[in-house]
């Protein structure tokens, strides 16, 4: 149980293959419940993004009726600007 939430955390498996991949599998039933999921995307940014990603496509293919991702920190925030003219690497909005 997650002292400050009062609720029990849902178990899950993060493997990281020897290519650099990883797989996410969701350990229990979310079918029709309410799921929040708890990732910040600090170093490594690309690995947390895409284990974020892979999390919530379990977690939708399992039939969560509602998925909501709380970020305390956001890797790609520093790109939500153009940087230049005709620039359009509006990074963070891809990631959002």
């Amino acid at each position: 149980m997650a002292k400050y939430l009062k609720k029990p955390l849902c178990k899950t498996k993060v493997v990281r293959f020897a290519d650099g991949e990883t797989h996410v599998d969701v350990d229990e039933s979310v079918k029709g419940k309410e799921i929040y999921i708890i990732q910040s995307t600090s170093r490594p940014v690309n690995d947390n993004v895409m284990e974020l990603f892979l999390t919530v496509s379990a977690c939708k293919r399992a039939g969560a009726a509602d998925i909501t991702c709380v970020i305390p920190y956001y890797g790609y925030a520093r790109q939500e600007r153009k940087n230049k003219n005709r620039a359009n690497p509006i990074s963070s909005s891809d990631v959002a």
